[in-house]
């Protein structure tokens, strides 16, 4: 009989303590991926996802950073370089490749303990819900529902349920991005438009090929006094290259061209080399030739330009060619 209360009592003890690693885990957890959800969905902000992957493993993460275990993995030595000269010369480093060694091993065992405890907390939150609930299952007196193992579980659950709520939040405030910049992009006219480009040129007509009538520098505005024609925005005192301008919505600055379900026919002025978009297959358009663009941007000064012809996609070698498509009447 005493040996079956010793067990029940070693049993016992065993459930109150895993009960509250186990609440103390899925707590973390919960808190945790909640705070990385958010900054993935919601304020995208690669900080808030270290933070929340922080709360996540930092117990482990800790435990392993002050482990001599740990740092028994780098086995790095002070040292210092002596170079000696012809001479007899000899001039010391004072130990500065040894100190910036060090420096970047140091980094490296941050990265690799943060990774590790991140997993091993996951992997930890697992046991204590099976040794959790193979105690209660074994003790002879139950505690109260409270009390075990099930309640942490469920609240967990419903925790886990809750960090769906950032994505929600980020998918809706997306979409009202999305309506807003569509709003905005349906009529220019009149709007303030930045020059995105060390350099801008201004030209007498929507073509690369016609007259330049002036040139601007990075930051300067202009005022668009029409809607986007092909890849040419007009504004005031000629045409400006859409791809090397931007519109300002809320703090960030956008292309003018739309990205998504874009099109519009133009003629190119002059013969452009493309590669199949799928294929990479080289082909040369010539001059006159009508494509569909399907899509334009740049990425600093280089410019991506996509095509359509004869129902396939081409990717242009050159973007900034698209200067020299010509929209079509």
């Amino acid at each position: 009989m005493d040996n079956m209360n010793q067990k029940e009592a070693k049993w016992q003890a065993w459930l109150a303590s895993s009960y509250k690693d186990y609440l103390i885990a899925v707590a973390r957890f919960c808190v945790g991926f909640f705070v990385y959800a958010w900054g993935n969905t919601v304020s995208h902000s690669g900080m808030v996802m270290f933070i929340g992957y922080l709360i996540l493993g930092a117990p482990v993460f800790l435990r392993m950073l002050v482990s001599r275990s740990v740092g028994a993995l780098f086995f790095w030595r002070d040292y210092e370089v002596v170079t000696t000269y012809d001479d007899g010369r000899k001039e010391s480093d004072g130990g500065a490749q040894s100190a910036a060694l060090q420096v970047l091993l140091w980094i490296f065992m941050l990265f690799f303990c943060l990774v590790i405890g991140g997993i091993i907390a996951l992997l930890r939150l697992v046991w204590l819900t099976v040794k959790s609930i193979t105690c209660y299952f074994v003790v002879k007196e139950k505690p109260g529902f409270l009390r075990s193992p099930f309640a942490i579980l469920i609240a967990g659950v419903i925790g886990l349920a809750l960090c769906a709520l950032p994505a929600r939040i980020g998918k809706a405030r997306g979409e009202k991005a999305r309506t807003e910049i569509s709003e905005l992009l349906s009529n220019v006219t009149g709007k303030t438009v930045f020059v995105h480009v060390p350099t801008l040129k201004l030209h007498a007509e929507p073509s690369g090929s016609s007259s330049v009538v002036k040139t601007l520098s990075n930051g300067e505005t202009l005022t668009a006094v029409g809607e986007l024609s092909g890849l040419w925005l007009p504004v005031e005192q000629g045409w400006a290259y859409a791809p090397f301008v931007r519109l300002k919505f809320k703090e960030n600055l956008i292309s003018p061209i739309p990205q998504k379900e874009y099109s519009h026919q133009g003629i190119l002025s002059v013969p452009m080399k493309a590669k199949d978009a799928a294929t990479g297959s080289p082909i040369t358009l010539e001059s006159g030739t009508e494509v569909s663009v399907k899509n334009c941007y740049a990425e600093g000064t280089k410019v991506r330009t996509f095509v359509e012809y004869n129902k396939v996609l081409y990717q242009l070698n050159d973007g900034s060619n698209a200067e020299l498509i010509v929209p079509k009447e």
